[in-house]
């Protein structure tokens, strides 16, 4: 089963979607390609997984957490897969759109080596 809920905060509102043990989307609202609840969805907003994300999230904004431990069970396509896996290795705090450009590069490069748009972010692979 799919639950969701909707926050509000400093990049704007965003909808969250998990299983019953850990987060498996976050979505912008607002996007070109916004993401709705389906149907089969429950909104929930007091599960365990909403309410530690909540709580993190308000701390990170606030300067006071780099490091986020809320379970992830991403969905998508493989190609989607492949992007969160490439916004995992991005440092915390990074706001340089190359960074994540870089890294969705290397998860989709197919046995190519020697990538160096890390170059200018102290990265050599």
């Amino acid at each position: 089963m799919t639950y969701y809920t909707y926050t509000e905060g400093p990049l704007g509102r965003m909808l969250f979607t998990a299983d019953t043990q850990a987060l498996t989307g976050v979505y912008f609202i607002g996007q070109k390609y916004e993401a709705k609840p389906r149907p089969d969805w429950v909104e929930e907003d007091h599960i365990p997984v909403f309410t530690a994300l909540r709580g993190q999230l308000a701390r990170y904004f606030k300067g006071e957490l780099s490091t986020f431990d809320v379970p992830l069970a991403p969905r998508g396509t493989p190609f989607q897969q492949r992007v969160w896996e490439a916004l995992l290795q991005i440092e915390c705090g990074a706001t340089h759109q190359p960074a994540f450009a870089c890294a969705v590069h290397h998860f989709l490069e197919q046995g190519q080596t020697g990538l160096d748009c890390y170059a200018g972010l102290g990265k050599t692979d």
